[in-house]
């Protein structure tokens, strides 16, 4: 599956050629070779909102520069606010070969190593819904003059959201009973593990074990409601959490042995009806980085699980979960 990813534009104002080997860069003015090289990388943030959040704020951005060949440091640089404009680099001089790597929305003192940045990694805890830590890459980069440029950024977080429930109920108890949600949350989530700049990795700490523990943060884990649906009627209300990746298979699911991990990620709806308390789970299969998870309604139609671990048959609740890239939007090209 394709990610789409965010994009933070960089303006290189360099001051040398570049090799035929290398990239061709736009506006190219050719400058001094011992001129070093000054530049300044223009943060771009996205106008996607969500629930009235904005889930593309870059309010910290740290860009590292190093030599492609030795690996040596040349530069590093942070920027912060809520409107970030740009990050000066100087230092880098012309016909020599760079990785760039951008770390947003996570600080770091600017000692790493290029090592360091790849396997620098992240918790869940470390996000926040208008916040997310996002991380990319350029490699074997150079230019020979004034230039604009593009370093790809993607969160490490995925996104599920819920947008409506239907109550259906068809036992005669209930048949006309009131459907009230309680609470949505995840369990067996995935909060930690994952490498910054590729999004990759493995499962290094779990939330909500087995059941809603209010374990941190329950911002982006759980969600208390007291939202009651009428028999026959369906309520539209599009609530969204967030974890980390999860891609445990289901013959590697330790569910049902305790809390032992790895286990399927899952979307809990507790409901209630008529004094009854009711568990609707919903097992999102294969998590990955920055993918959005979207279960447009989900119908209930009887009693559901005893407990959030539980199992509901179709009969039960029926749904379905389009998987997407978690975007709306590219980021324009700026005109330098």
């Amino acid at each position: 599956m394709r990610i789409f990813k965010y994009i933070i534009p960089v303006l290189a104002i360099l001051t040398v050629g570049l090799s035929p080997a290398c990239r061709k860069d736009e506006s190219v003015k050719v400058a001094r070779e011992d001129q070093p090289v000054t530049v300044d990388f223009l943060i771009e943030t996205g106008q996607t909102k969500a629930s009235g959040l904005n889930e593309s704020v870059v309010s910290r951005a740290e860009i590292y520069v190093f030599n492609h060949s030795t690996g040596s440091k040349v530069a590093w640089n942070n920027a912060t606010g809520s409107s970030l404009t740009s990050i000066q680099v100087t230092g880098i001089t012309r016909k020599t070969s760079m990785d760039v790597y951008a770390v947003c929305n996570k600080a770091t003192d600017g000692s790493l190593s290029r090592d360091q940045v790849r396997n620098l990694t992240s918790t869940l805890s470390e996000n926040a819904s208008s916040s997310f830590v996002m991380g990319g890459s350029i490699t074997d980069v150079s230019y020979r003059g004034d230039a604009t440029s593009n370093i790809e950024v993607t969160r490490t977080a995925a996104k599920i959201t819920i947008g409506s429930i239907e109550n259906n109920l068809q036992e005669t108890d209930l048949k006309s009973a009131v459907f009230t949600v309680k609470r949505i949350y995840l369990i067996n989530a995935v909060t930690g593990g994952y490498k910054v700049v590729s999004q990759t990795g493995s499962a290094a700490s779990w939330g909500n074990v087995c059941y809603n523990t209010g374990s941190a943060p329950v911002a982006l884990l759980s969600e208390t409601l007291e939202m009651p649906i009428a028999a026959g009627s369906n309520v539209t209300f599009n609530r969204s959490f967030y974890c980390y990746p999860n891609p445990t298979p289901q013959k590697e699911d330790k569910y049902g042995q305790g809390k032992s991990v790895p286990m399927r990620t899952r979307l809990v709806v507790e409901a209630e009806a008529l004094g009854e308390t009711f568990y609707y789970p919903i097992t999102v299969d294969g998590i990955q980085p920055n993918t959005r998870y979207y279960i447009p309604k989900l119908t209930v139609t009887r009693k559901g699980a005893s407990d959030p671990n539980g199992t509901v048959e179709t009969n039960i609740v029926s749904f379905n979960i389009i998987v997407e890239p978690w975007r709306r939007y590219p980021f324009p090209k700026l005109d330098l």
